[in-house]
């Protein structure tokens, strides 16, 4: 686990330093949202990292405001229109690129890591790659739809982790730039 003298178990990988070259040409490696590594975390009121991924999310006012937006967004067949598409992939990139971004890329790998509680805890895992894959599958039928996942991922990195942890704290930041980034899909 994470501590104050940076343990962890094996596979966990922090998030990159700000001037991290390394990190810098790895995230510039990876153009798509899909791959990347795990970072720490722990059941929220344990106070220490582990590792895995998760969130918090748009819920009451702005998505239900502006679901008939995203519903007039959606074509016949029930996924969203071509320059939606194109414009919803934009911010998921975004979000993918951003530095605690890493945390949330892939699935929460619970086995691996040693969180044999996740499953109890996270009734519903949701992470950014999986996100992109449903929108690339044309699975979204609206942006409300697609924003709601996406708030999930950060809905339970904050179930699952304290409001120490560094997970929860990147969530909470990557939460912010999320609903600064949809804000404008989802206005009226």
């Amino acid at each position: 686990m994470w501590d104050l003298i940076g343990w962890a178990p094996p596979g966990c990988v922090p998030p990159p330093k700000q001037g991290d070259p390394a990190a810098k040409a790895k995230k510039a490696k990876k153009a798509s949202v899909g791959a990347a590594a795990h970072a720490a975390v722990t059941p929220a009121g344990e106070g220490e990292g582990g590792c895995s991924s998760a969130g918090s999310g748009y819920s009451t006012a702005s998505t239900a405001s502006a679901s008939a937006a995203g519903s007039a967004e959606s074509h016949a067949s029930g996924a969203l229109s071509e320059p939606t598409l194109s414009r919803c992939t934009a911010v998921l990139a975004a979000l993918g690129n951003l530095n605690d971004a890493q945390a949330f890329l892939d699935p929460v790998d619970w086995e691996a890591l040693g969180l044999p509680d996740y499953p109890e805890v996270i009734k519903q895992p949701m992470d950014l790659g999986t996100v992109e894959q449903r929108l690339a599958a044309g699975q979204y039928a609206t942006v409300p739809e697609l924003a709601a996942d996406v708030a999930l991922i950060w809905d339970n990195a904050m179930a699952y982790n304290g409001e120490d942890n560094w997970v929860h704290q990147s969530a909470l930041k990557m939460k912010a730039a999320a609903e600064r980034k949809f804000a404008p899909l989802l206005s009226p």
